[in-house]
């Protein structure tokens, strides 16, 4: 099949997507849910067919199936009534909008750009690694025997937002440090990956012990990616299928984070996750779900639904907190909470260090309400366009620092789905650092 009939088979099957949703009513919507799966499934499987490759829709595509449809199966399963119907109307609706964003994008661009190419100031680049390694490790070594004995909730649960400044800025090392290694030891240094594996393994033990997915995802998958053992660029079978072996091993480390996060990890015990019973469902989509990571975003959009029937929307308020997140707490006492700290204490009894998840259309439903669709029709087309960038240097920069750049975009997609804001920041402060070595120690060459 040509590219041109993919191409088409692909939007066919993004139009299902959003006709499903006006079918979304009781009788049907275990149906429609299940029939979700499959299109997404399609989705994927065409567009890889297509491209030859892994790209950053893919990954959005995966992470809201993992993340969002798991949830709305559940609770199709389990408990469905009148008060899921807009949730379930509004994440299918969005989830149409974005893909459709996506695809209305689509330039050919040409890019002229400076990118960066390595010199001989590799000396200097290993100096500022080992000291941004050594700083790293003694600072976290403290909170990681916290939270090992103790669980998250008593070690550096912080439902209040970013923390200090100098927290944000070591948070941030941790995710890009094992990158930059990474890249130095491939690329400058042109050793073998266990060299960089042996130093980058502490970082990664660090952060699996801090039980915070998002970080754990953001500092392993670049770092694979970087060093070459995640190829995302491939059609081979073999590297396909290690490639789909590292998500299913790093979906089960986070799942175990997950579980496990609130009590101390040398007192491991099963529990409930986010009010679901993870059980063995009755047929295929079932069992599927329960096996994903519902994190709750669905429920986030009734209590918001329920909430905002009765407060003004808030037209900037929490998405604004993108621009005032690196001024610490101690500066401004009064400084806004996040939408995911402030609202599920509306409604529940929780823990301080307790923080709920809203949804990519969380923050811009509580600021926008319907009108949220249009930001996430952008969010598409940002999402296309970096495609066209990855896929750019890619094929053009092979050995460029910007390799880097965009391996850090691959975990920031997946969890947007999830926390788009606290995702977003840790991206921020990882471009700066990305920037500052950039200007530090590459010389540079335009590539168009």
């Amino acid at each position: 099949m040509s590219n041109k009939a993919l191409y088409y088979v692909e939007l066919f099957l993004v139009f299902l997507i959003g006709l499903s949703s006006l079918f979304l009513t009781y009788p049907n919507v275990k149906l429609i849910i299940d029939g979700q799966l499959i299109v997404y499934f399609l989705i994927v499987l065409v567009n890889y067919w297509r491209k030859k490759s892994f790209n950053l829709f893919q990954i959005w595509i995966v992470g809201y199936v993992f993340i969002v449809w798991s949830e709305m199966e559940i609770i199709a399963t389990e408990y469905y009534n009148s008060t899921w119907f807009v949730p379930f109307i509004r994440y299918t609706i969005s989830n149409f909008v974005f893909m459709l964003g996506y695809y209305l994008y689509n330039r050919n661009e040409r890019y002229h750009r400076k990118t960066n190419s390595i010199n001989q100031n590799s000396r200097l680049f290993l100096f500022l690694i080992i000291v941004l390694y050594l700083y790293f490790v003694i600072l976290k070594f403290n909170e990681t025997k916290i939270v090992y004995f103790t669980g998250r909730s008593y070690g550096s649960g912080n439902s209040m937002g970013t923390g200090s400044l100098s927290k944000i800025f070591l948070d941030s090392i941790g995710l890009l440090l094992p990158s930059l290694i990474g890249y130095y030891y491939r690329y400058v240094f042109k050793k073998g990956i266990w060299f960089s594996f042996f130093l980058v393994f502490p970082i990664f033990v660090i952060l699996l012990l801090t039980t915070s997915r998002y970080k754990f995802l953001f500092s392993t998958l670049p770092y694979f990616i970087i060093t070459g053992i995640v190829d995302l660029q491939s059609s081979n079978l073999k590297k396909s299928l290690v490639l789909l072996l590292f998500f299913v091993v790093i979906l089960k480390i986070c799942g175990y984070i997950k579980n496990n996060r609130n009590v101390a990890f040398a007192e491991v015990e099963s529990r409930e996750v986010f009010g679901y019973n993870f059980e063995k469902g009755d047929n295929l989509f079932e069992t599927a779900a329960y096996r994903m990571s519902p994190e709750g975003v669905v429920k986030m959009a009734a209590i918001a639904d329920d909430y905002f029937s009765k407060n003004n929307l808030h037209y900037g308020k929490e998405t604004g907190f993108i621009f005032i997140f690196w001024i610490p707490r101690n500066w401004w006492p009064n400084k806004p909470t996040m939408l995911d700290g402030w609202l599920i204490r509306e409604y529940e009894n929780v823990s301080e260090g307790f923080s709920s998840a809203s949804g990519y259309i969380g923050e811009l439903r509580a600021d926008f309400g319907w009108f949220c669709l249009l930001f996430v029709l952008l969010l598409g087309m940002l999402i296309r366009k970096l495609d066209n960038y990855t896929q750019y240097v890619y094929n053009n920069c092979s050995d460029s620092f910007d390799l880097v750049l965009i391996s850090v975009l691959y975990p920031w997609v997946f969890f947007c789905i999830r926390s788009p804001l606290t995702s977003t920041i840790s991206l921020i402060m990882e471009l700066i650092l990305w920037w500052l070595f950039s200007l530090l120690l590459f010389s540079h060459k335009s590539n168009s």
